[in-house]
């Protein structure tokens, strides 16, 4: 077979056009410099001499069935073509000291016929027949241009001693104008070369950067933590849904190379990643269950494992052997880890709870667990557009909203200090900002101040610093929260009974004053939340004895401290965590009314409860 390259004054041609395609096909695949010693040498009228030697340069990569045009319809007969490409020593490392290719650089890209089943091969594909040869020349004194392509048409399975250049018209050169990493290469598809033109700072202006290869999230995690892997996971998701880093059985193995290195945290939050985005996956489960007995959470260890039991069933690609492997794991695992005490009553499914209201009341913020991975999530108040916001293992305070609704807030627990999170409400550009030695800050209207308790009420800079106390302390106290002006803030006290009451005072710690005396078998008073007006103040007071739990939300009037409940039941479930819709009309709150926990919404006369999330 003979591939012929026309001269560029002749009519075009289906051949002409292949060979066009076929030196496209070069200039995808990053071809390598010429010694610039050596450089191109040309014939006496302009033609390129064919390198009769580049199978001893430096070997870059090679492609299959990495062809289009009247390429991929001659792949239509048989199977994929290969591509190998080549490139001059001297230019090599050229490129590896400063990222760019030297002048005189040639690039040389081979492509060969491939067949399948042969041999001991049974499935994948091999290189046999040459079928043409082309090279690409950075090549400053050449008339055209610096950068020229040149196609060898094969004679009895040897490429011709020379070749002209292919006109500036064809389509190569402009796909190589806009679509290339590096100059006039496709260095994105050469790994060793991509990596020197990123650590280089050489990559063309506007291009795309791949996404995120699996040894490269490995190495990310395991030095930056799992925050830095998660942006990488969550990009790539984006842009690149079919990368195989983003194959699920991949990123448990990438989990486990986590562990084993000692970055059992990081493994988690990858697992609980994975987990939220394949809620069927058993054997993503059953990865979780081993993560968490690794980091010292038995209880939530037994109920991955039990989620992995349930979806065991429907995990036909599973190879038998291997499946019986993780079947034994879960049962040894579940032995090594008792269930709950006896009359104790089981975890209650957190679904959904702690709910925010933005200030629009189109949308309502609130933590949750998806397969098991607990989240941050906001949700439309008809119940849709329900979208998840954070990944990882942490478990976060429920969330709250800036005064403009720009801003989702919330805190992570650890080492006896609540660390404080911003992020947009799209979940992106997660920030710290502050740290303070107490559960559930709140940061007021202004965005300047927060106020929490460690048994005494205290209010800091948002950063944590200028720390002062506002109360004396003689007895608990907790749940403060701003008024939406500022001027004043709400709490709870433990009265002489040992049970909470609802308390305000001004923001400065002055004027403080109770406002409701509930009845002791009512409960315990908790989680107060104020009216867009500050006129009244949400609560929810509670009995919480096993196996009895009944909560209620309570209307106190801030004025008068009047109290009245709303939608009074007997049963055995929880309404709490209050929210007020900014029309001053309705209220959010968690229930499990359902057996487990989510949104729901009510008018503040107690009717119309509705449930949100499902």
């Amino acid at each position: 077979m003979v591939w012929i390259a026309p001269p560029p004054d002749t009519e075009p041609s289906p051949m002409r056009n292949l060979v066009e395609i076929l030196l496209c096909g070069i200039a995808m695949l990053p071809l390598q410099a010429a010694d610039p010693k050596i450089g191109p040498e040309y014939t006496a009228d302009g033609r390129l001499k064919f390198p009769e030697h580049y199978r001893e340069w430096m070997y870059l990569s090679s492609g299959v069935g990495m062809t289009y045009g009247p390429i991929a319809e001659q792949g239509q007969w048989g199977p994929p073509m290969f591509d190998n490409i080549f490139v001059n020593p001297e230019a090599y490392r050229a490129f590896q000291e400063t990222g760019h290719w030297p002048d005189k650089t040639i690039l040389v890209m081979e492509a060969r016929q491939s067949e399948s089943h042969a041999s001991i091969n049974n499935g994948g594909h091999f290189q046999t027949d040459i079928v043409g040869v082309e090279a690409e020349v950075k090549d400053s004194s050449t008339p055209e241009g610096p950068w020229n392509f040149y196609g060898f048409e094969v004679v009895s399975g040897k490429p011709v001693e020379s070749a002209k250049a292919v006109s500036h018209k064809a389509s190569c050169y402009t796909c190589h104008g806009v679509k290339t990493a590096v100059e006039n290469t496709f260095v994105q598809f050469y790994p060793p070369l991509y990596d020197v033109a990123e650590r280089k700072g050489t990559l063309n202006p506007g291009f795309e950067k791949l996404a995120i290869t699996p040894r490269k999230l490995f190495d990310l995690i395991r030095l930056g933590g799992w925050n830095k892997g998660q942006a990488a996971l969550e990009d790539a998701a984006k842009r690149a849904p079919d990368a195989s880093v983003m194959n699920v059985e991949l990123q448990n193995l990438l989990a486990y190379d986590l562990m084993g290195n000692g970055n059992v945290g990081d493994a988690v939050g990858l697992l609980e990643w994975t987990a939220a985005r394949n809620p069927t996956s058993a054997n993503t489960q059953g990865s979780l269950a081993d993560a968490y007995e690794r980091l010292g959470l038995p209880e939530v260890a037994r109920m991955a494992t039990e989620r992995f039991q349930k979806l065991m069933p429907d995990a036909k690609a599973l190879m038998p052997a291997r499946r019986d492997r993780l079947v034994k794991a879960a049962e040894d695992r579940l032995k090594r880890i008792p269930p709950s005490p006896a009359g104790h009553p089981p975890p209650i499914e957190w679904h959904g709870g702690g709910p925010s209201v933005s200030p629009d009341g189109m949308y309502i913020a609130f933590s949750g667990e998806r397969a098991g991975v607990p989240t941050i999530l906001t949700v439309r108040v008809d119940g849709s557009s329900e979208t998840q916001l954070t990944q990882g293992k942490e478990r976060r305070s429920p969330p709250a909203w800036d005064r403009r609704g720009n801003q989702v807030v919330f805190a992570t627990w650890a080492d006896g200090k609540s660390t404080i999170y911003g992020m947009d409400v799209d979940g992106k550009n997660q920030r710290q900002l502050g740290i303070v030695p107490a559960r559930q800050p709140s940061i007021s209207p202004d965005g300047k101040r927060v106020v929490y308790s460690n048994r005494r009420i205290y209010v800091a800079s948002v950063d944590g610093s200028d720390e002062r106390p506002l109360t004396e302390g003689a007895t608990l106290e907790g749940g403060a929260v701003w008024s939406p002006d500022g001027t004043r803030i709400a709490f709870v006290r433990k009265n002489a009974d040992h049970m909470n009451d609802l308390w305000v005072m001004n923001a400065d710690g002055s004027a403080q004053r109770q406002l409701t005396h509930i009845p002791v078998e009512e409960g315990q008073a908790e989680m107060p939340a104020w009216s867009a007006d500050g006129r009244k103040i949400a609560i929810q007071v509670g009995v919480y004895t096993i196996p009895k739990e009944v909560a209620h939300i309570w209307i106190v009037d801030a004025a008068r401290g009047d109290a009245r409940k709303l939608a009074a039941h007997t049963g055995n479930y929880l309404d709490e965590t209050p929210s007020w819709f900014p029309d001053g009309k309705h209220l959010a709150f968690q229930s499990n009314r359902t057996g487990r926990m989510e949104v729901w919404m009510m008018g503040v006369d107690g009717t119309g409860s509705r449930q949100v999330t499902r």
